[in-house]
């Protein structure tokens, strides 16, 4: 299951619909949406998983994931802007180059 999922993640990756930042804004409102949705299961988990107290779990786990889940998203046009960089030799003043800040793949996180 986990090979078909991160084939089927990698195949939309290369399609190029990672790149707009529209999508990206999309896939981390869906994040946080999932884990309001079902913050009952997380709770639940991290009581069966740490002992964890339900409040704790959801303000310190889902209420600061889901934060900066909506930062990151309110965020991503400044954080994707490209970004001009001067040249650091006087003999090269013209030659300034710029950064393109964009996906570079499919990647799976356990925590």
């Amino acid at each position: 299951m986990p090979t078909q999922i991160h084939a089927q993640l990698t195949k939309t990756f290369r399609a190029g619909t990672a790149r707009p930042l529209a999508y990206r804004r999309r896939q981390l409102l869906q994040l946080a949406r999932m884990l309001q949705d079902n913050h009952v299961a997380f709770e639940d988990a991290l009581i069966a998983d740490l002992n964890r107290p339900r409040i704790e779990s959801a303000i310190v786990d889902l209420g600061g994931s889901i934060s900066a889940i909506l930062t990151a998203a309110e965020s991503l046009e400044e954080w994707a802007a490209p970004e001009e960089r001067p040249a650091k030799d006087e003999w090269r003043a013209g030659w300034g180059g710029t950064i393109h800040k964009e996906p570079k793949g499919v990647v799976l996180i356990i925590a």
